[in-house]
């Protein structure tokens, strides 16, 4: 053997010994991290894996913890319940090292559900800025779970870090998580984990175990599917994963402007539609529409224009003149866009705008009163005819949302949290779930008990948000899918150890998530203090609980009324109705802890209902400011 063939030799013994070493290396459960918080006061279990043959050594702040094995590879030891604080540090020695340093006790919240919860403070929530600027606290920790789905339970998640809260990276966090924290942890003066498992768009049913949903006949075939070893997972999640790639590249294509010169002045629309805007059409895939101006001068780069066609969650290109002017992303709050005047010159200007929706491919063009350019402060209203093609790009790639099949997310997100001891569970979920609101109820109080049976923590409190208000208001009584689901939600109340938070008036009309996430955190706080620390202050506003009629009055008696029920001005959102179940608004009057009903068509009333609207002028509240729980009820209950 020649020194070379020596020197291979060495190589790829080399490289075998530290392949085994890499297979066989401890490894500790995922949030098992440096700057991790613990649970106060519950024992801990460390978890992880190693070669089944392997002996390890693990101390907690450098005392000895007893070590079990399974006999797969799979150890376990305990650490004995701590009081609030820290800093400790956990060393795990066996073929390789790991310490895990800057370990805190202190109370650790789940933070769950869809993109209302998801929603970091750098999407530009109110006062985004000031919060991030705001948010130096070292004793509060947070950890993302990365978004991932999977057809069956997982013992691991990708690799993520604890994060210090500090204004360098507090702009990542969930907002209302993060405020609620913030609040709880000046209160209690202890350290706070955070952990966020959230991911937009999805339903309840993939949160929940796929074998708690088999007894659940509207969930029973999807769950079984899920289960289906046969079938190949594989390829279909290839092939989608092909479709989500095709999507994005359709949103942040720029043929259209590049091979088409859709934004020119010369570019002949004069086969696309004419429409007047607005309106209450509604567009699928890419939108365009063309309007031209006339102008008495050129701007300047010294002159202030601001563009805008109302509030709605979507993609908006503006060009002017064939340049691109301005450009908003879906999660960007529609304040109206600066342009550049230097873009206009004098007479005739050509304005082209790009509309699509990544969220639900339904596209509105402008807002009544607020479509305008404001030129140095004065407004040229852009209401009435404008040329519109929907055709033009082709349709959008839409790859299915596998993350939305039943189980999938408490599988990759959730049951790799489950041996990691809870404070509390905070969930804001729901949106996705209003088309088949009438199996909510049953569907959440299963998901609760699922996570309280896996936690082996069945008194772990749930501290919920009830859906925001949503969509047009209107003056008369309407029927409302969201008043269904909001409904279904506070049934869950049925359940011990569960808060709910009631947003009935901290939504937006044209936006699913409301940019006042402070509303929503101060409330989830109150809460959160009310059902886990066991704080006598009230935190839900008022909750009917009996109505009786007398001749064409009818009497609603409310619990939870702290120092009085309150309303400014006329009281708004009470609906009454007959035998035949019509409703038409009723005049409220304010008795103690009583409402008392009337309205001029309803001689004998039987049926009442308060904000029973997907977005609702309703207002009353307790005293202490917390919204009345939207209801319905009639005098045979």
């Amino acid at each position: 053997m020649n020194k070379y063939q020596g020197g291979i030799k060495r190589l790829m013994i080399a490289l075998l010994f530290c392949s085994s070493w890499q297979v066989f290396a401890v490894e500790l459960a995922p949030l098992f991290k440096d700057h991790m918080v613990m649970q106060r006061g519950k024992v801990i279990e460390v978890r992880g894996w190693i070669d089944k043959s392997e002996q390890i050594k693990i101390q907690f702040n450098h005392k000895n913890l007893t070590v079990n094995y399974d006999g797969f590879g799979g150890f376990k030891a305990e650490i004995p319940a701590q009081k609030a604080g820290g800093p400790f540090i956990l060393n795990v020695m066996g073929n390789n090292n790991i310490d895990v340093k800057d370990i805190y006790f202190g109370d650790v919240f789940l933070a769950s559900g869809q993109s209302n919860m998801e929603w970091k403070l750098m999407f530009k929530i109110n006062n985004w800025e000031e919060e991030v600027e705001n948010s130096h606290y070292p004793l509060i920790r947070y950890y993302d779970v990365p978004n991932k789905y999977s057809f069956e339970p997982l013992s691991k998640i990708e690799q993520t870090q604890w994060m210090v809260a500090s204004p360098e990276v507090a702009h990542k966090f969930s907002a209302i998580a993060w405020l609620m924290a913030r609040e709880l942890h000046l209160d209690k003066n202890i350290p706070i984990g955070i952990i966020d498992a959230t991911w937009g768009g999805t339903p309840a049913e993939a949160w929940t175990p796929a074998d708690a949903l088999l007894s659940l006949s509207a969930y029973r075939d999807g769950a079984l599917r899920v289960q289906d070893k046969s079938r190949d997972w594989e390829n279909i999640v290839e092939k989608q994963s092909r479709l989500v790639k095709a999507k994005s590249a359709f949103v942040s294509s720029v043929n259209s402007v590049e091979k088409l010169k859709v934004a020119s002045e010369t570019y002949n629309d004069s086969m696309w539609t004419e429409v007047t805007l607005p309106n209450s059409l509604i567009y699928n895939d890419t939108v365009w529409a063309r309007k031209q101006i006339n102008l008495p001068k050129s701007g300047t780069s010294s002159d202030k224009v601001l563009f805008s066609l109302g509030n709605f969650p979507q993609v908006v290109q503006v060009y002017v003149n064939d340049t691109l002017a301005g450009q908003k992303k879906s999660t960007d709050q529609y304040l109206p866009l600066k342009i550049d005047a230097s873009l206009f010159k004098k007479g005739k200007n050509t304005v082209a705008v790009r509309l699509l929706s990544t969220w639900a491919n339904k596209v509105r063009i402008g807002k009544a009163n607020e479509m305008y350019f404001e030129y140095n402060g004065e407004k040229i209203l852009l209401d009435g005819a404008w040329r519109v093609n929907s055709t033009l790009e082709g349709s959008m790639p839409q790859p299915i949302s596998l993350q939305r099949n039943e189980g999938v997310l408490y599988n990759a997100m959730i049951h790799p949290l489950i041996n990691y001891p809870l404070t509390s569970v905070l969930w804001y979920q729901g949106e996705s779930n209003v088309g088949a609101n009438q199996y909510y109820d049953v569907l959440f109080k299963t998901l609760i008990e699922s996570w309280r049976a896996r936690w082996k923590q069945p008194e772990l409190p749930f501290v919920f948000a009830q859906l925001a208000g949503m969509n047009e208001k209107h003056d008369q009584p309407t029927e409302s899918d969201w008043a269904l689901l909001r409904e279904a939600q506070f049934q869950a109340l049925s359940l011990p150890l569960t808060a709910m938070v009631t947003l009935i008036d901290a939504g937006e009309e044209f936006d699913i998530h409301p940019r006042d996430k402070q509303t929503a955190a101060k409330r989830f706080y109150s809460a959160v203090k009310g059902v886990v620390y066991n704080d006598l202050s009230v935190y839900s506003g008022p909750v009917a609980t009996k109505v009786k009629a007398n001749k064409n009055k009818m009497f609603v008696s409310f619990k939870d009324i702290g120092a009085g029920l309150y309303a400014e001005g006329e009281i708004l959102g009470f609906e009454l109705a007959g035998s035949d179940a019509k409703f038409v608004n009723a005049k409220a009057v304010i008795n103690g802890s009583t409402i008392e009903l009337t309205a001029s068509s309803i001689s004998k009333p039987v049926f009442v209902r308060y904000a029973w609207a997907d977005n609702s002028n309703a207002n009353l509240y307790n005293v202490e400011g917390f919204p009345a729980v939207p209801f319905r009820l009639n005098i045979y209950k």
